[in-house]
């Protein structure tokens, strides 16, 4: 009988640390993203989208900056921060009756915190100048990037979200206290970034 709850003790322990290795995020080195968006001559105020890239995803070699988006307000609800965290599928922008915006005074905390050191040390990129339709309507977007370690949770997406995720299939949100990683643009990876063609990339993704 003894071996028999011996064993189950065991198990049990397993079973929560194997939990929390899938749930809990690890401190990784990620880059924000920061495109601001201009119309020339003032038509619509100026937009600012924020996206997200991990370090260990970005490959010189093979010319890529992996972007996801990612929402440094608390403008998603607390039930999306939840799900996304516990690795389940998430529509930012759809509501249910498992909706709810009270967040723990601490997220709120550490989330103002981080969009202050992104937007305080953000480094300009680059410039991307658009021009269409018969008006010639012309758009600027200026590029800051921003080196910082810290924890996201990482979900994919559905729904009415995939609208705003250029083609991506996942995003991630903040969920931790962060730092900025000293010294990031005079490394090699971070030259690599600072002039990486992120023309390509439409980054409206206003929920």
């Amino acid at each position: 009988m003894a071996y028999i709850i011996e064993v189950k003790i065991h198990a049990t322990l397993i079973f929560l640390l194997l939990s929390l290795q899938i749930f809990c995020q690890e401190n990784k080195d990620f880059v924000i993203l920061t495109f601001i968006e201009e119309d020339k001559g003032g038509r619509h105020a100026a937009s600012t989208h924020y996206w997200i890239t991990k370090l260990d995803s970005v490959s010189a070699v093979d010319y890529k900056v992996p972007l996801f988006p990612t929402y440094l307000r608390t403008e998603y609800s607390n039930d999306c921060l939840k799900r996304c965290c516990e690795g389940e599928k998430i529509d930012l922008l759809t509501s249910t009756t498992r909706t709810e915006y009270n967040y723990p005074e601490k997220h709120i905390e550490q989330s103002e915190n981080l969009l202050k050191l992104v937007n305080n040390n953000r480094e300009f990129l680059q410039k991307v100048r658009i021009t269409w339709g018969e008006r010639k309507i012309k758009r600027l977007i200026k590029v800051y990037g921003t080196p910082i370690k810290g924890k996201f949770c990482e979900c994919g997406i559905y729904g009415l979200s995939l609208r705003f995720a250029d083609g991506k299939q996942k995003v991630l949100l903040p969920n931790g206290k962060y730092e900025l990683i000293q010294g990031f643009w005079k490394s090699d990876l971070g030259k690599f970034i600072k002039f990486y063609d992120f023309s390509k990339v439409n980054p409206q993704n206003a929920l």
